[in-house]
């Protein structure tokens, strides 16, 4: 069902104009709400002006061309607050597991400079007790109570606005009924089970769930470890699995170099010193994240299995993001194993569609390639390390003519492992022997 306008629009002033912040805003705007958007990131409020979308979403772009009129964005604050907005909608980023300076500092300077009383939604991941704390940072600041929610985000990375419009589930944490219908009204015009609870429970979803999704990666990863050692096919497994009417098949049970990204790995972290502090021992999610730092070594000593001494050896490498569809680097696995490979005195030559520039920093600008078979001279060995389809799609046999050696290692199940063999490679996925 496509989501209609609300019939009632408020005015809502997002800060911070990120990956989520952007999104939210383009999607409230969508919706028919007034939103002015501010962020201190110059250039990215000049591209927004210039009425380009400065990351990789698909869908965004012609959101925001079809409502460039309906949303306004600044790099003054002040001038995002002369709407005398209705709603204030803090999503900056909050770097670290616990880090919450930049929301503070959001909420502080906001409540200086309203004019008219707001209610604050916190959009941004932060840990358990951060939209209380804003409560008192406002109330601190204008004097008397006010009015905050917990309002998180489950945005999927390379669907993130398909993933606000038609949303699993809108959840909302608010302490009043005054604010609660003011959120229903926010979100009328979608379809979707709207969840009014508590604050705390709010927050807590939101790391509940992504501990929840981190758990099933780590746990088919380890699954296929089993696999390989036992001699089965881990795909059919997943497959298997899935077709649980109790798990489904959207649950995160492909096997693989293990999760990434902005999300998962940040707010396992989180959850679990959160749960120190508190004194609860989070004995499944450490297991988690330990699964999940093995795999890059665990691809790798395939590789090394496979080939032998790495040093000095020319090894292509396809994808660099975390998953494919995306340009997003941070915490990615494939950066991972690319750094283990160059620190093995490995010659790394890779190629990644879309993360290329937000790459170049973390492993230099001299290993990219811009072309997919440019990585392919010479090479010992190639590694898929990203789930893009056009890995999936290139011609084998050009690849054969270009590489020296004969070993894939596809640590995305991306390439067809019976036209790689049938094309004379030995290929190697994830959860079989090397």
């Amino acid at each position: 069902m496509t989501p209609q306008t609300s019939p009632e629009p408020l005015r809502i002033t997002v800060i911070g104009l990120g990956y989520v912040g952007l999104t939210t805003a383009i999607g409230l705007t969508t919706l028919g709400h007034h939103v002015t958007g501010v962020d201190v990131d110059r250039d990215r409020v000049a591209t927004l002006e210039a009425g380009l979308v400065p990351m990789h979403e698909p869908g965004l772009q012609e959101a925001l061309t079809a409502h460039k009129d309906a949303i306004t964005v600044t790099t003054a604050l002040d001038e995002a607050l002369e709407t005398r907005p209705q709603i204030v909608m803090i999503a900056v980023q909050t770097p670290g597991e616990t880090g919450t300076a930049f929301v503070e500092e959001a909420a502080r300077e906001t409540a200086r400079r309203l004019h008219a009383e707001a209610t604050f939604v916190l959009r941004s991941t932060a840990p358990l007790g951060t939209t209380l704390r804003i409560a008192e940072i406002v109330a601190k600041e204008r004097g008397g109570s006010i009015h905050v929610v917990s309002n998180p985000e489950f945005l999927v990375e390379g669907k993130a606005y398909e993933a606000f419009m038609h949303p699993d589930r809108i959840v909302v944490g608010v302490e009043d009924d005054e604010t609660a219908a003011l959120m229903r009204r926010l979100y009328a015009a979608i379809d979707a089970p709207l969840i009014i609870t508590d604050i705390a429970t709010a927050e807590l979803a939101k790391y509940a769930a992504n501990a929840y999704l981190s758990t099933q990666v780590s746990f088919i990863n380890e699954m296929a470890d089993l696999a390989a050692a036992a001699g089965a096919d881990i795909n059919s497994v997943s497959r298997i699995i899935k077709l649980d009417k109790r798990v489904g098949d959207r649950a995160y049970l492909n096997a693989g170099i293990g999760y990434g990204g902005s999300c998962l790995p940040k707010d396992l972290r989180a959850l679990t010193r959160t749960a120190e502090a508190l004194g609860v021992e989070m004995h499944v999610a450490k297991a988690v994240e330990a699964v999940n730092e093995q795999r890059a070594d665990r691809v790798v000593e395939q590789l090394r299995e496979a080939v032998g001494d790495i040093d000095g050896r020319n090894i292509a490498v396809w994808g660099l993001a975390f998953k494919g569809g995306t340009n997003d680097v941070r915490e990615s696995p494939a950066i991972n194993v690319v750094r283990r490979l160059m620190a093995l005195g490995a010659k790394v030559r890779a190629y990644d569609p879309l993360a290329e520039p937000n790459a170049a920093p973390l492993i230099g600008a001299a290993v990219l390639c811009d072309e997919i078979y440019d990585p392919l001279g010479e090479a010992a060995a190639l590694m898929v390390l990203t789930d893009c389809k056009e890995f999936g799609e290139a011609d084998l046999a050009v690849v054969r003519e270009r590489m020296s050696g004969t070993t894939i290692i596809d640590g995305r199940g991306v390439v067809s492992g019976d036209a790689a063999r049938a094309s004379g490679f030995t290929y190697i996925g994830i959860g079989d022997k090397s």
